[in-house]
């Protein structure tokens, strides 16, 4: 690759999700179940596209920008994972903690404006343009650890994971250009969880959760023209950023 960057797809998330969490607690073992789904499809963030050094100019100047609506047409994530308790340390119950994620979300954009330094490339976006699938899934170890202040838990748990990603995008507009993008990296989680007993079968629960996916040297495909695969080595990148707050009811039975 010439230069840094060539091209940039963003597609920011501000999605409203619904879940359901399951867990079996053990002796000293407890056995998790989490699952999320996108609710609404559509919000106020753009989707955009930048390119760079193309029509001449040098790969340091952008030479095409566009900005376009677009929604979440599939979003969901499950994670299971399993604790062990080591007992009480230093005013908390720690717990080792190992599991797994998957991640996927599609998002399909259009109805946008492209600007360029070419005037035969600058105009409206009508209809669908972008569909792209990303899926992320990966294993992952860390530590958790609980402390109890009366009626009131604190949880603070980090853990690091081996991330697989897979990205398909296709450009609708532009035929049958279909490109894919498929590697490993890695994943940092930082979470923490305030929960409050209201009575012997309710509690309430507030929750924090950053997660930080990195895939890196992305092996890059496209078919193009008449449909022939073409494989580059462009040293793409993959990333997600996610942050998210989640409110809980926990029903004891």
């Amino acid at each position: 690759m010439p230069y840094t960057p060539l091209s940039r797809l963003e597609f920011p998330i501000d999605n409203w999700f619904w879940g359901v969490q399951a867990s079996q607690v053990f002796s000293n073992m407890c056995f998790s179940v989490e699952f999320w789904s996108r609710l609404n499809t559509r919000n106020a963030l753009k989707m955009q596209d930048s390119d760079w050094g193309q029509f001449g100019f040098p790969g340091g100047q952008k030479t095409t920008f566009s900005e376009s609506s677009q929604r979440v047409a599939d979003g969901w994530m499950v994670d299971v994972n399993v604790d062990y308790s080591l007992g009480p340390r230093l005013g908390a119950c720690l717990r080792p903690v190992a599991g797994y994620r998957y991640q996927t979300f599609c998002f399909i954009a259009g109805d946008g404006f492209q600007y360029s330094l070419n005037p035969a490339s600058q105009g409206p976006l009508n209809g669908d343009t972008f569909d792209v699938r990303f899926t992320f899934q990966h294993l992952y170890i860390g530590g958790r650890a609980c402390f109890s202040l009366g009626r009131l838990g604190l949880t603070l748990q980090a853990d690091y994971g081996w991330v697989g990603a897979k990205e398909v995008d296709q450009h609708l507009l532009r035929g049958d250009r279909l490109t894919k993008d498929t590697d490993g990296g890695s994943c940092w989680h930082l979470f923490a969880s305030m929960g409050m007993v209201v009575r012997d079968s309710l509690s309430l629960r507030l929750e924090s959760d950053f997660k930080r996916l990195v895939v890196l040297n992305c092996n890059h495909y496209w078919n193009e023209g008449d449909g022939t695969p073409i494989q580059t080595w462009w040293g793409a990148k993959i990333w997600s950023d996610q942050q998210s707050v989640a409110g809980y009811a926990e029903f004891r039975f």
